[in-house]
């Protein structure tokens, strides 16, 4: 009878040890919070752009760093040239490429206000983009369309469709 429970007991401790974790879902809410949060993405040494935010959740098992109200600043060759405020964004910690979520509000050195919605952010060919409307006041005009790029951060800006530029 003791071996019966011998070998009761050493299945029991193999099957349990047995178990995987699955770690690829993770929910945000277990993950701890950064409050003043504060990334700079560097290219061949020069600062290609700076997110502060007011708080952060860095997500290992999604390679994702989640960042609420917010400033990216975007530079060329180390030179400011545009920001834009945003409400949530998520970062790809392996592509550095950006996806800000609702309104997003950028302004650049030409003093410009650019309202866009659900933009992005390529960083392999540091292009800002999105198929949601934009609006572009620009000295004492209004340009609106639908869909847009610039690989410049605002200073050129492509619109796809709907273009409509005052008179």
């Amino acid at each position: 009878m003791d071996i019966k429970i011998f070998f009761i007991i050493f299945f029991l401790i193999l099957t349990s040890c047995d178990k995987k974790y699955n770690t690829s879902k993770v929910n945000a809410k277990h993950i701890p919070k950064i409050i003043d949060f504060n990334l700079v993405n560097m290219k061949e040494g020069k600062k290609m752009w700076l997110v502060t935010a007011s708080e952060a959740q860095i997500d290992e098992f999604n390679n994702q760093v989640i960042v609420s109200s917010g400033v990216i600043k975007f530079y060329k060759k180390d030179d400011y040239i545009s920001e834009m405020k945003f409400k949530k964004a998520v970062i790809d910690t392996k592509t550095n490429n950006i996806d800000f979520f609702g309104e997003n509000i950028a302004t650049t050195v030409e003093k410009e206000k650019i309202i866009t919605y659900d933009t992005k952010y390529n960083s392999s060919e540091n292009k800002i983009f999105s198929d949601k409307k934009i609006i572009i006041y620009r000295s004492e005009s209004i340009i609106t369309g639908k869909g847009f790029e610039t690989e410049d951060g605002f200073k050129n800006i492509k619109i796809k469709e709907n273009i409509i530029v005052p008179q």
